[in-house]
């Protein structure tokens, strides 16, 4: 493993371990979201995020990003009859939800293909946005905003393509995707200094050092304060 695998693998658990006193003691839809998407990161069994997810759905019963984040994973372990009924809940609650498109076209089979490979799609994607072959580049960035509008609750998606558009030299269309996302952040380290990095490089210098200096304050590791310390010096930070 690498010293930069390690580094990754360390704060994820730093921020695993906060996320799941979040829940403990707030038990917020936003707590529980961030905690699913942390605990996949560290490399948990699905199953384990099925069951934070049906927790949450106890507490949030007619939150409409629980639902359809259970949708996914419970397509994702295969369990079918659960899957029907998560479904039914959504549909009486939000019937104009994007993941329900999503399920009139994917299987049980193909959204546990999709799940696996979601990660290392999004990344073929973000090196294609920067391909010199401009037809590819677009086509990568087209993609990439498909994500993001079928996930209007994953800021990683969101965040991903503001850095394609960054890359197409779209600064004014990456700065608006970062302003939108500010209000699906998930309260990382990560979403805080990704939208603060796009956001100083679209010339929204203040924003974007507001939201480096909060990277700055959520740090939980000394590599994060210097990852964030750099990149605060580089945009001119006093």
């Amino acid at each position: 493993m690498s010293d930069e695998d390690d580094r990754e693998l360390t704060w994820t658990r730093l921020r695993t371990g906060h996320l799941r006193e979040l829940v403990a003691v707030r038990g917020a839809e936003e707590d529980y979201i961030a905690l699913v998407r942390a605990v996949l990161a560290a490399g948990a069994p699905l199953d384990e995020a099925y069951e934070l997810l049906r927790e949450a759905e106890q507490r949030h019963q007619r939150s409409v990003t629980v639902l359809e984040h259970l949708a996914m994973i419970t397509a994702q372990t295969g369990r079918d009859a659960e899957l029907d009924r998560v479904i039914r809940t959504l549909e009486g609650i939000d019937p104009t939800s994007r993941v329900l498109r999503i399920f009139d076209e994917v299987t049980p089979e193909s959204g546990r293909e999709w799940a696996e490979n979601a990660d290392a799609t999004q990344r073929r994607l973000l090196d294609a946005a920067g391909s010199e072959d401009e037809q590819e580049a677009e086509a990568a960035v087209r993609e990439l905003a498909q994500w993001a509008r079928s996930f209007p609750a994953n800021s990683t998606y969101a965040v991903n393509h503001g850095f394609g558009l960054v890359m197409r030299g779209r600064y004014d269309e990456a700065r608006q995707v970062a302003r939108d996302t500010r209000g699906i952040e998930d309260g990382s380290f990560a979403d805080a200094f990704n939208l603060g990095q796009i956001l100083c490089m679209t010339d929204a210098r203040e924003e974007g050092l507001e939201l480096l200096r909060e990277a700055a304050r959520r740090a939980a590791s000394d590599d994060e304060r210097e990852i964030v310390a750099e990149a605060l010096a580089q945009a001119g930070d006093r």
